[in-house]
């Protein structure tokens, strides 16, 4: 008898499991930002940053430099850090005149400034006696730090393929039984095992909850419950040659 995977059956279904872990997710836009426009001042960078997890610290920072020569200001400059939460109200002033790292000015924030998801911002402004600037940066909060629109495009897909999956899946069940094609009774059984065990690990799209779970075992369970009565099937034959 051949080996499954040599099979064509075999072949086909190595190609639909490379694509099971192949869901390519759909970057977002980048974060909105707003600096200011003068020819004499201070001009603020910061690294990109456009969500962070809910209910976990983080640490902002941003680094400031003169706008017309471009030198970095390490020194002689105090800088005030405002939040403003997901309900647009002012929820946090810090502010920093010593620089870290040699060159960042930086805000520590705890985990409970983030304890709602939603859409934040933030402003930080530096200035001396003579000099300043600002910049105001928008962000987004979620319960697992993927970003809004990229975790709704990738659950959907996520959800559409994998139901996709499972039809398929049933479908070579089905025409495999009643055809007696082991092979591609196999290839549905392996395609629902894979399934079963993907959803176990990481859920259907946006859930993974005790529902989910059972629905998982289930495919699972199916999947064992085929293998062996085809695998009963194929030592039934061998016994018989």
């Amino acid at each position: 008898m051949d080996n499954f995977f040599s099979t064509r059956t075999g072949k086909l279904f190595i190609g639909f499991l490379c694509l099971l872990f192949l869901i390519n997710l759909v970057s977002s836009a980048p974060p909105v930002s707003t600096v200011q426009q003068f020819t004499e001042g201070f001009v603020l960078k910061y690294p990109p940053q456009q969500t962070l997890q809910q209910n976990k610290p983080f640490e902002f920072e941003v680094h400031v430099f003169n706008v017309s020569n471009g030198v970095p200001i390490t020194s002689g400059v105090g800088c005030y850090f405002h939040l403003y939460n997901n309900t647009g109200k002012h929820q946090l002033e810090l502010y920093d005149d010593a620089v870290s790292h040699n060159f960042d000015y930086s805000f520590d924030l705890t985990a409970g400034n983030f304890s709602r998801a939603g859409e934040y911002a933030y402003i930080v402004q530096c200035n001396n006696s003579a000099l300043g600037g600002f910049v105001e940066v928008d962000f987004d909060v979620t319960s697992d730090g993927n970003s809004l629109i990229n975790s709704e495009i990738s659950n959907d897909s996520k959800m559409k393929f994998l139901w996709l999956i499972i039809i398929l899946a049933v479908g070579f069940i089905a025409i495999g039984l009643w055809k007696s094609e082991k092979n591609i009774t196999m290839l549905g059984n392996i395609l629902l095992f894979a399934i079963g065990l993907y959803t176990t690990i990481n859920g259907i799209g946006a859930y993974k909850n005790s529902y989910t779970t059972i629905f998982s075992l289930t495919l699972i369970g199916l999947a064992l419950v085929i293998t062996a009565k085809v695998m009963e099937g194929w030592l039934d034959n061998l016994n018989n040659v």
